[in-house]
């Protein structure tokens, strides 16, 4: 794993807290190092962290509810504003 800056660093803790506030699964906050993985999310897009959570709670319902060998499409708009 890449080393991250503090940046990323801090952008993922508020990731965190805002699925905390959320009520979502505990398991989010394993699977949100993973999604992102080593991606400098300041670097990489031109999102609130709300709408990053957003997109990644997103991909994580869909895997909850796909069946093995199934594919899925899901379309989802962070945009807010929309």
């Amino acid at each position: 794993m890449a080393k991250l800056t503090e940046s990323t660093l801090n952008l993922r803790r508020n990731l965190r807290e805002i699925a905390t506030q959320q009520n979502l699964s505990a398991r989010i906050d394993e699977y949100l190092d993973c999604y992102f993985g080593d991606v400098e999310l300041n670097d990489a897009v031109d999102a609130s962290p709300e709408e990053l959570l957003g997109a990644a709670v997103q991909h994580f319902r869909l895997g909850e509810t796909r069946a093995s060998g199934q594919a899925v499409v899901a379309l989802y708009t962070p945009d807010f504003d929309r």
